[in-house]
């Protein structure tokens, strides 16, 4: 198993170890094919967490391939597709493995860079990472 350190000292006060593919493992189903949430995650009670989306391209699209975490945030963002460049999402998916954009506010994020904001603000999500993998983009919120 593949482990990705980064740190989110400013959000979390320390250095955390991800374990990304544990994250990435479709073993909690599908995001997009449930009805309700799917199941949390040890790695992200670790964290201090209270969601991730794996990001893949599908095509010319980039959608939620799998996600974890019982929040409201994730039912709106399943529906949510980018392309190339769009977003952060979009901006990573042509990024070197190990980039990180960190939004440390979401109250002072740019809606033309984060278009799920209010979403967001209204599900009280305050901060968020995405990680580039060799595969996808990992989205943490907290």
């Amino acid at each position: 198993t593949r482990f990705l350190t980064f740190s989110l000292r400013k959000m979390t006060g320390a250095e955390c170890t991800v374990k990304a593919q544990a994250l990435l493992s479709p073993r909690y189903g599908n995001f997009k094919n449930e009805d309700s949430h799917t199941k949390s995650s040890p790695v992200l009670e670790e964290l201090g967490a209270v969601y991730a989306i794996c990001w893949q391209s599908e095509g010319e699209v980039i959608e939620a391939t799998a996600a974890y975490g019982m929040h409201d945030f994730l039912k709106r963002s399943k529906s949510f597709t980018f392309r190339q460049g769009e977003g952060y999402v979009g901006k990573l998916s042509d990024a070197k493995i190990g980039e990180v954009v960190l939004i440390e506010d979401v109250l002072q994020e740019d809606p033309r860079l984060f278009h799920r904001k209010m979403d967001a603000l209204i599900n009280n999500i305050a901060s968020i990472v995405f990680v580039r993998l060799p595969r996808a983009t990992l989205e943490i919120g907290f």
